[in-house]
């Protein structure tokens, strides 16, 4: 990677959903009837391996602890750790993390595993990195638990829209393609989507990475709202 001039590459959609497709085939959790916290039965480290510009820093590894609520529904809290350090069970951490459901957090657990990752540089490892942090955020999702798995990511302007039935609440883009753009340093990520989550929209994400690290702040902005929609 080079800071002499800025560098900005467009993707076209079949790669980026193949690794999607991969991801989301190898974070597949088999329904159980198991409630509460347990250790993952899914090594979240396969996800990681349908990213093969991306890896861990040495001595590291992902673990996870995957919640199911016995009625269908899950989520799973996944950490990168030193590889040496014992993984215990969820009831014998002694830390907890925020929200409703107080994810065990094992010991040495890193606080933000995009952290943990590296990578070649590269414009497409960045646009990796973007699509990974939200497979693994993802991983072990059930019924009430999903959200970024009903986002299709999208590279032009979807056809068949009834103009009089959408909202256009942002000026539409003039190119759809998924990109990354490197320049002085840093790196940004913008892809757009479709979900019918609540309601449809068309949303944009542009994720900001620093410095050549994989940790990045994301910024969604909804385009435009349209008549459909579904719950859980």
């Amino acid at each position: 990677m080079t800071d002499i001039a800025a560098v900005c590459e467009y993707f076209p959609l079949r790669p980026v959903n193949v690794l999607r497709r991969s991801a989301s085939t190898a974070r597949f959790f088999h329904e159980s009837l198991h409630e509460g916290w347990r250790k993952s039965p899914v090594d979240p480290m396969v996800v990681l391996a349908a990213f093969p510009v991306l890896h861990l820093s040495p001595g590291l590894i992902l673990r996870a602890y995957h919640f199911h609520d016995g009625c269908g529904n899950g989520n799973a809290a996944v950490y990168a750790v030193p590889i040496d350090v014992p993984f215990p069970e969820p009831g014998d951490c002694t830390q907890y993390g925020p929200g409703f459901l107080s994810p065990p957090i094992p010991p040495g657990a890193i606080g933000d595993l995009m952290a943990a990752i590296e990578g070649d540089g590269s414009p497409w490892s960045y646009l990796c990195a973007s699509m990974l942090a939200r497979e693994i955020g993802e991983f072990g999702a059930m019924w009430h638990g999903c959200s970024w798995s009903t986002h299709r990511i999208i590279g032009r302007k979807l056809s068949g829209l009834d103009p009089d039935a959408w909202v256009w609440l942002a000026p539409a883009p003039k190119r759809w393609t998924p990109s990354a753009e490197i320049a002085g340093g840093c790196t940004k990520v913008t892809f757009y989507t479709h979900s019918a989550l609540g309601c449809e929209r068309l949303t944009r994400f542009v994720d900001s990475f620093q410095q050549s690290a994989y940790v990045f702040t994301t910024a969604e902005t909804t385009l435009a709202q349209g008549p459909g929609g579904f719950v859980f």
